[in-house]
């Protein structure tokens, strides 16, 4: 809109986003309390690592928020032409969060607590650096009276946009979730078979495609995709056409109890006269 000229619904756009952005926050965020222990273990959280891990998510949760809404404001202050002072967002959080947290941890001695709490500053400090630039009206994009009222279309929108790389990051999220469940590792020869196969692509000299490819990324990229592979013949491993299901057998008649015989009566010859003698 800003290309257009058009700053009333770039305004209208800014309102609706931080509403939606803080929705969408709080949702997955209390998806994510509910069902902690079995998402942490799917992202290979060992019962001896388990703990932590919880420790530091209860901790951390809270600041998610915060954390959604300083990378999602972040890109529209670089798209508002502010790249400088995006770049700025994120170095400011990561030296934060490196000074606080040895702080926080040998100093404090809080433990996986203290790393988790130098995180939470960390994101409130950014995400006021980020919001107090769209608070000020010098800037070319900011918050103004009237905007904050849901505009469902424009949601649609925003929906529509946001959907793709949504799905990526869904997409991403389970495969490193199949490759921390399986195991999954890359062999040598599994390495050399991606080399010749990008050979084969590129027309060119394997040692030449060695050159200009970094093994770690070849090998990443051969556990992501057998992570696919797994992924997809595990959904087509059963067809539902396959599987039968079995009709109820009809419950034979109980067999009747033979009844005891009645002893047959046998009737006595009667003796027959013997002849008299002469």
């Amino acid at each position: 809109m800003l290309g257009q000229n058009d700053r009333r619904v770039a305004e209208i756009i800014l309102g609706n986003c931080i509403q939606l952005t803080v929705i969408i926050g709080l949702l997955y965020a209390g998806v994510f309390a509910v069902f902690m222990d079995p998402i942490l273990r799917m992202f290979g959280a060992s019962e001896n690592s388990l703990p932590y891990a919880r420790e530091f998510m209860l901790w951390v949760l809270p600041g998610s928020v915060l954390m959604n809404m300083t990378f999602s404001y972040n890109n529209v202050m670089r798209a508002s032409g502010y790249p400088g002072k995006a770049m700025l967002t994120n170095m400011i959080g990561a030296i934060l969060n490196c000074i606080l947290a040895p702080l926080f941890l040998f100093v404090f001695e809080w433990g996986i607590r203290g790393a988790a709490i130098a995180t939470d500053i960390s994101m409130f400090v950014t995400a006021v650096w980020v919001m107090s630039h769209f608070f000020n009206r010098k800037n070319t994009l900011h918050f103004t009276r009237g905007t904050y009222r849901f505009n469902w279309p424009i949601i649609r929108s925003v929906l529509y946009i946001g959907m793709a790389p949504f799905l990526i990051n869904i997409c991403g999220s389970a495969i490193n979730a199949i490759v921390k469940a399986e195991n999954l590792e890359a062999s040598d020869e599994d390495v050399e078979a991606e080399y010749a196969k990008m050979a084969s692509q590129y027309n060119m000299d394997v040692e030449n495609v060695k050159k200009y490819m970094d093994d770690a990324v070849v090998r990443e990229q051969v556990v992501r995709t057998k992570a696919i592979d797994l992924a997809v013949a595990s959904a087509v491993a059963v067809k539902p056409e396959d599987v039968k299901t079995e009709e109820p057998k009809a419950e034979e008649p109980a067999a009747e109890e033979p009844k005891p015989e009645k002893p047959k009566r046998t009737r006595k010859k009667k003796a027959e006269p013997k002849p008299e003698e002469a």
